[in-house]
């Protein structure tokens, strides 16, 4: 039987999943797959169940909405989520063993996360208060006035990308029991927040982490972790070094805090490895695990397939094993600390993306995503019953997806360089075709061996794509990834130059014909190269930086480019020019297409209206598509339809200029 080809239109029919829990006595577990309706024009997820003795899974939740943070309680009695299924951000909590699923609202907060105690009798909640303008809005009836007269802002920290405005209030900590059904009492009122807590095993204790700086929105690295006696409310710091920490986690059985971070507190760039920390409790100590290791502990793998929300970054298994995500040369492994002894295996350490995982005395499961594989579910790998939860089965098996092959060359000063290449399909021998460069975006992130919606697409209508990881990337190092640092454009250049040359010259590659795209740095790489070289017949440039003064004040995060670039503009704009694409705009003769999101604050548009405008006025080839109500996230978590769109004027402009 003859393989379909992947459509645009297929993202509807592509299911990810999102995490999975093991039940405390280690019979089942929960997983969540994510799919879209297309009728909706929504993202909706499904809680299952899979029993490891008939190994067969049910669904739970027949309600239609999105599942974050579902866990069972500590004892398995309840299975606990966040949902928006009623319209707002809930918490529920039902019985394991069947029942409906009960709401916990919190009408004067903004829920953030929750935890259950140990004992099951108290959950551990972070909550942002409404502030009475917040709670007056919400009130309004007439959409007019659901937005306020006036914001009033004296924080640099006041706005975030897909988010928007952030509240004028910090998280605290709360305790809600829940027989009463209700808060017990607040644990912590600091000016600027909480970032996250935990409950010790006897909800005696919470641990949490602040920033430390009266001025933290430019020192966010000096966190610091304190423990709180609930009781009686004294306070005391965690004797740890300074530095960024997060993913706090408490073992098993309460002996050991863990955190994931990394100790070069003056160090903003993004190109420092994150590594586990674990705090041994009784003995007051600290170890830095994999401390001599140039790995990168979290995983930077992007790609079209979504956001997780799951919060398994960090975990401790029954066992008090430590297991952790690793991003190694464009896949992402799991690693399993043994504290007792100190050993470290793998857990997956193939070619792939990991996405969630759980472990368990008898059972290990994590979600796996490949090059060819949208994403599965992998149960007790290696052992004789290994089998295998997949919700792409059929979609896999009914179409041709196109299989990348690894190409190295030397780049910059000679480094080698780790990419790509995916051929069009049903290639036919003696025949040329187009070229599409993909760039990604960060700069400190990684291509790799993970599901390509886009670039699956592109190769069914007839392109061979290439696809990169050049220096500034993440996984192969911090002196690799410190390449870039205050000068984009300049090594980076020269790798995607040096493969074009080689790959250019295949004799399935029509060199005429070579189109570049990319997103956020991807699209900052892609106006920076039209703006160096004529070699592109049709580029795509999408959420892109243009103008790095300007993006300075206006990005969500702007004002940390005086870290990657060590110095402001205003103390010297020459050097921000310098590397800014917009100052080589004259040289931009390469067909555009210039696709944003209007709610982007990553990379706001107004770096894509200043390079539409300077380009219609040089009379060029441009063309502009503003996308309302979108995230800098667009081609990852963007309206179904709008995603569907923007692929469909991706494909449109490169048939019409390759």
């Amino acid at each position: 039987m003859k393989k379909e080809k992947v459509l645009i239109q297929d993202l509807f029919e592509l299911k990810f999943i999102r995490s999975v829990r093991i039940k405390p006595d280690d019979n089942k577990f929960l997983y969540i797959v994510e799919g879209i309706d297309k009728k909706d024009d929504k993202y909706y997820s499904k809680i299952y169940e899979y029993d490891f003795k008939s190994k067969e899974s049910k669904q739970l939740i027949h309600k239609k909405g999105k599942y974050f943070n579902v866990n069972y309680s500590p004892n398995g009695k309840w299975i606990s989520f966040i949902s928006n299924r009623d319209k707002k951000m809930k918490l529920y909590i039902m019985p394991s063993d069947g029942g409906e699923a009960e709401e916990i609202e919190f009408k004067e907060f903004y829920l953030v996360n929750y935890l259950w105690g140990k004992d099951e009798k108290n959950l551990l909640l972070t909550l942002t208060k409404k502030s009475k303008e917040e709670k007056d809005l919400e009130k309004a009836k007439k959409p007019e006035k659901k937005t306020p007269a006036v914001r009033i802002i004296d924080s640099l920290s006041y706005k975030c990308d897909g988010k928007g405005f952030l509240t004028s209030n910090k998280p605290q900590l709360y305790i809600y029991n829940i027989k009463k059904g209700k808060i017990d009492k607040q644990l912590t009122k600091k000016k600027n927040g909480i970032l996250e807590g935990v409950l010790s095993n006897d909800s005696k204790y919470i641990y949490y982490t602040v920033f430390e700086k009266k001025d933290w929105e430019q020192n966010t690295n000096y966190i610091g972790i304190y423990k709180l006696n609930i009781k009686s409310g004294k306070e005391e710091k965690i004797d740890v070094e300074k530095g960024s920490k997060f993913a706090l986690s408490i073992s098993n059985d309460g002996k050991y805090l863990s955190y994931l971070g990394n100790t070069r507190v003056d160090d903003y760039t993004g190109t420092v490895n994150y590594k586990p920390f674990v705090i041994d409790l009784l003995n007051n100590s600290v170890e830095e695990i994999l401390k001599n290791s140039d790995l990168m502990c979290i995983d930077m793998t992007v790609d079209d397939s979504g956001e997780s929300f799951d919060s398994t970054s960090l975990k401790w298994s029954v066992r008090n094993e430590l297991l952790f995500f690793v991003s190694d040369k464009g896949s992402c492994h799991i690693y399993c600390l043994n504290v007792s002894n100190g050993k470290i295996q793998k857990i997956f350490g193939g070619t792939g993306k990991s996405i969630t995982f759980d472990k368990s005395k008898t059972h290990t499961i994590y979600a796996l995503s490949n090059a060819v594989h949208p994403g599965r579910i992998i149960i007790d790998p290696g052992k004789k019953g290994e089998t295998e939860i997949d919700p792409n089965k059929k979609y896999i098996k009914s179409h041709y997806i196109s299989k990348p092959e690894p190409f190295r060359w030397k780049g910059y000063k000679k480094d080698i360089i780790n990419g790509w290449i995916l051929k069009p399909y049903g290639q036919i021998k003696g025949k040329k075709y187009p070229l599409i460069v993909e760039i990604h975006g960060g700069p400190h992130a990684q291509y790799g061996n993970s599901f390509f919606h886009e670039f699956q697409v592109l190769s069914s209508k007839g392109y061979v794509i290439f696809y990169s990881n050049p220096h500034g990337s993440s996984g192969y190092g911090e002196i690799f990834a410190k390449s870039l640092v205050a000068r984009w454009g300049v090594p980076d250049t020269e790798d995607i130059l040096n493969a074009i040359k080689i790959i250019k010259n295949y004799d399935y590659i029509d060199g005429n014909r070579i189109g570049v795209t990319g997103g956020s740095y991807g699209g900052f790489m892609t106006n920076w190269l039209i703006g160096h070289t004529d070699i592109f017949k049709a580029a795509v440039t999408q959420r892109s930086v243009t103008n790095l003064v300007s993006f300075f004040g206006s990005s969500d995060g702007g004002y940390y480019f005086k870290h990657e670039f060590k110095t402001t503009f205003w103390e010297n704009i020459e050097y921000y020019l310098k590397y800014s694409p917009i100052s080589y705009v004259k040289n931009i003769k390469t067909p555009l297409l210039i696709i944003h999101s209007e709610n982007d604050l990553r990379a706001p548009i107004e770096q894509a209206e200043q390079l539409f405008v300077a380009l219609k006025m040089l009379k060029r080839k441009v063309r502009f598509a503003r996308f309302p109500e979108e995230s800098h996230g667009l081609s990852r978590i963007g309206t179904p339809s709008r995603r569907i769109k923007r692929i469909e004027l991706i494909v449109d402009w490169f048939n019409k200029f390759l």
